[in-house]
């Protein structure tokens, strides 16, 4: 089995007395297109510059593909940088910024200049070519720099934010276009951003990185079904809603006292995970865009349904938002959600709604620790008088 392309080592790194990033452990595989999501300021460019020699890290080693890395000059590691500085000439061509990063020798030029055509072409740079940078804007800027990356022959790609300036629609354009090429050429990324949905398309693996840590790694559909803690949902969930609540009782059947309301959760097992004092204090994390709207009366709320809770909420504003309507809810609770449909509803701000809440919608976190409560449920039920005793 090949050596991974990248490997982090206990790696730190401090800028004026605050940890950036406090000893990370990394592996990234030959050919994978890896993914750092964070927000801003979580040490995504901090790493991204370790790994380019760019920054020298206070502790730890870095190794590409078996050997360490910590004392070569950032040419010597055949890295190619997207960075968010840009990294053009400003007096040079867009073509001649292009071939710019293109190796000598005829026989690496020609294949080097053959790779900057495909480039050109994904990326539709041809009309810009005799211009210079001072004349692009934002996003083509960003297009230029990603394309001197792109073409720049190296065993590895780092991108730094390259989207950030673009329309909405180039982003998604581009995106496409950066997953074909690495897919095509087989190189090694390591692509950051902030942007959920930009680090769901294009890795094959990510990592959350908050506060100097990497909080979990995975593919986008692990981390997505089961984060380890409330900072992972949140991130790659920004609409998740949070709700503070009560089991009151933790075995087979998991009873949960949401305000005033009483719901039933059947799983495979108790929750390990919860102090044996009672009651336990948790967080209902629900993602909006699970739930339903019941268009019948209220009066159907509470009827039981294998693997659906139902429950009521009052409209307090509705909006339509892209195609969708949103309708901002008040919660048994108290607290507030806002439930996505395609089609309005005959109701209106004031009245009432009942929400089909179906289980894959429901996750459970310790109010203390943040961690998530790990626990299958099979059925749920709304009254307190149809949980088996």
């Amino acid at each position: 089995m090949p050596p991974p392309a990248v490997e982090l080592r206990n790696i730190s790194k401090s800028f004026g007395g605050r940890e950036v990033l406090k000893k990370l452990n990394l592996e990234i595989e030959p050919r994978e297109f890896f993914v750092l999501l964070g927000e801003n300021g979580s040490g995504k460019s901090t790493m991204l510059r370790l790994i380019a020699g760019l920054e020298a890290p206070d502790s730890g080693e870095i190794f590409m593909h078996g050997k360490s890395v910590g004392r070569l000059p950032p040419v010597e590691r055949s890295v190619s940088c997207v960075l968010q500085a840009g990294g053009y000439y400003d007096d040079l061509s867009v073509k001649r910024n292009l071939l710019s990063v293109t190796r000598g020798g005829a026989t690496h030029r020609s294949a080097d200049e053959s790779r900057c055509s495909e480039v050109i072409q994904w990326l539709d740079l041809a009309s810009l070519l005799d211009r210079t940078p001072n004349s692009l804007s934002g996003g083509e800027l960003q297009r230029l720099a990603l394309a001197r990356g792109l073409c720049r022959s190296a065993d590895l790609i780092l991108l730094d934010e390259p989207f950030s300036q673009m329309t909405a629609s180039a982003r998604i354009h581009n995106q496409q276009r950066l997953r074909q090429f690495q897919q095509s050429s087989k190189s090694t990324m390591i692509h950051v951003t902030h942007n959920v949905e930009e680090a769901m398309y294009l890795a094959d693996r990510l990592a959350v990185l908050h506060d100097g840590f990497i909080q979990q790694i995975g593919t986008p559909q692990s981390l997505f079904d089961s984060p380890n803690n409330l900072c992972v949902a949140r991130m790659l969930c920004p609409k998740l809603s949070l709700f503070r609540a009560t089991i009151v009782r933790n075995e087979p059947i998991i009873s949960v006292r949401l305000g005033d309301e009483t719901f039933a959760f059947q799983s495979a097992g108790r929750i390990e995970a919860l102090s044996e004092a009672k009651p336990y204090s948790v967080l209902l994390a629900i993602r909006p865009e699970l739930l339903e709207i019941d268009d019948t009366e209220p009066a159907n709320c509470g009827q039981r349904q294998s693997g659906v809770l139902k429950f009521q909420v009052q409209i307090i504003e509705v909006r339509y938002i892209l195609g969708q309507w949103q309708y901002l809810c008040s919660m048994p609770d108290g607290s507030t959600i806002t439930v996505p449909r395609r089609h309005r509803v005959s109701q209106s701000m004031g009245d009432r709604l009942v929400v089909y809440a179906p289980l894959p919608c429901f996750q459970f976190f310790d109010a203390n620790t943040q961690n998530r409560l790990g626990v299958a449920f099979q059925t749920a039920w709304n009254r307190e008088n149809e949980i088996p005793r």
